[in-house]
């Protein structure tokens, strides 16, 4: 809150009044306006300076500022040099840091992918993405692969089956934490094509994946991550 302090500092009562006005900043700076007013003349005359502001009133911000500039250069260099891509907290897998490598696509396997434009779109509308560098604007999803191409992947109600085996805590629900209706695949068996996976987050049932988008295209598949660094 700005407030004014006023004091005078010198006085000849035949000649002058030298007083002081004091503009107090909370943070960063005090503007200190010297006045001399002088008794035969009727106006003042302003001696204005800047006073610098004091270790005490710079230290936290420039402690917080310094720590933001070095955690942003952390997970840039990170990015760049190893690949590395933080994790947003999601049912497949722990949030951290992750990072891409050289490795093939098997089931089980966790991966980073794009969705198709229209799961991608309404990630974003309904804020189960963030906005990233995927074609549809989305960020990329951290999910496990458990359809390969010419697996038979079965959807019912209660569980999920990867040729004829179910999978643990599967269930498709009817709506998302926020209560709106979600789309979900038909139910019943298919096969998964040649250019296609599934791609599912069994760790709870919140996870939003292939069960309620469907199949994603092999080529959206950035690759297989690794973690660097969870919490």
């Amino acid at each position: 809150m700005v407030g004014e302090e006023c004091a005078v500092l010198e006085q000849d009562k035949g000649e002058y009044y030298r007083f002081r006005i004091m503009r107090v900043y909370p943070l960063f700076s005090r503007l200190q306006h010297i006045m001399k007013y002088y008794s035969r003349l009727p106006f003042a005359f302003p001696e204005n300076r800047l006073i610098l502001p004091s270790w005490d009133q710079v230290r936290a911000p420039l402690l917080v500022a310094v720590s933001v500039v070095l955690v942003a250069g952390l997970e840039a260099g990170l990015v760049l040099h190893f690949r590395v891509g933080l994790s947003p907290s999601d049912s497949s897998c722990a949030e951290g840091f992750y990072r891409l490598v050289d490795a093939p696509i098997r089931r089980g396997a966790l991966v980073a992918a794009c969705l198709p434009s229209g799961a991608a779109q309404q990630g974003l509308a309904r804020g189960y993405l963030a906005v990233g560098d995927c074609p549809g604007g989305a960020e990329a999803v951290l999910k496990v692969v458990m359809g390969l191409p010419g697996d038979a992947v079965e959807v019912e109600r209660e569980w999920i089956a990867v040729n004829g085996a179910r999978l643990p805590r599967s269930a498709t629900v009817a709506r998302d934490s926020a209560g709106r209706a979600l789309a979900h695949v038909p139910w019943g068996s298919r096969a998964v094509a040649a250019d296609e996976v599934w791609l599912f987050g069994l760790n709870d049932r919140r996870s939003w994946d292939s069960r309620y988008f469907g199949p994603v295209p092999l080529r959206e598949l950035q690759g297989v991550v690794q973690p660097v660094l969870t919490w």
